[in-house]
């Protein structure tokens, strides 16, 4: 409960949602009484209904990029390799697609194919970065509960670069705090196929910007297979159950 309190109040939202919350049910109450069957258990789902609804106006977003004019948009991708080499772009599943490596129809999303290039490079290491983000205006707690949500398509068939797979590749979460050097917040698992992810950001709380990046590498020049992003969102997510979310190792 605390940190409801904490989040709601930190994204000034608390207002905006618990209004609706008690209007939606105010509204529902006087509806049951004029037709007089109320059922508890209907009353309680409702309930719950709307705690959901009005939690999701209270997310507060802090940065948001959905590739959708098929650029990269407000992001950039820098080649991090000593010979130079490509880097991120956006496309459909058409112009992402490749003899071994294929992302399903995903409206435009941001990929780095690395099965295309094959060997034509000595190896691979490209990074997604986002704009430098203002977390100035959110509390402490908002910003140490920030973290990275959208879709993601990292099959990984070979698996991560110390399972000594032919095809190996790793996928990196990266931060930038306040300018500073970037640093690892660690490697993102693979997914059966497109998968909603939230990764924390691991931010301290005293921090004022921040830039999120992808990392993708194929192990020092292994030819592997690729990655695809959309919906790339730095936001405080509310209290879930992280059971079902595809988590950093």
């Amino acid at each position: 409960m605390k940190y409801e309190l904490l989040f709601a109040l930190a994204n000034k939202g608390i207002l905006l949602s618990t209004s609706f919350f008690i209007i939606l049910i105010l509204i529902v109450g006087i509806g049951f009484g004029q037709i007089g069957e109320s059922s508890e258990k209907t009353l309680l789902a409702i309930i719950w209904i709307a705690i959901s609804l009005s939690s999701l106006l209270s997310i507060k977003t802090m940065f948001q990029e959905d590739f959708d004019d098929g650029t990269l948009g407000t992001m950039t991708s820098e080649d991090l390799s000593a010979d130079g080499g490509p880097v991120w772009v956006a496309g459909t599943s058409e112009d992402a697609t490749s003899q071994y490596w294929s992302p399903p129809e995903n409206g435009s999303f941001a990929f780095y194919n690395d099965d295309f290039h094959e060997y034509n490079y000595s190896y691979t290491d490209a990074r997604l970065t986002s704009a430098a983000i203002d977390v100035s205006a959110l509390g402490e707690s908002a910003v140490a509960g920030l973290s990275l949500v959208g879709d993601l398509y990292f099959t990984q068939p070979s698996g991560p670069c110390d399972g000594g797979g032919t095809y190996a590749e790793e996928l990196d979460l990266m931060v930038s705090v306040d300018g500073g050097d970037w640093e690892s917040k660690g490697l993102i698992n693979s997914t059966a196929g497109w998968e909603t992810i939230e990764l924390p950001l691991g931010l301290p709380g005293t921090a004022t910007s921040v830039k999120v990046g992808l990392r993708y590498s194929d192990c020092g020049g292994n030819w592997g297979y690729g990655v695809a992003v959309d919906d790339f969102s730095v936001m405080v997510p509310p209290a879930l159950d992280l059971g079902g979310y595809n988590l950093y190792k």
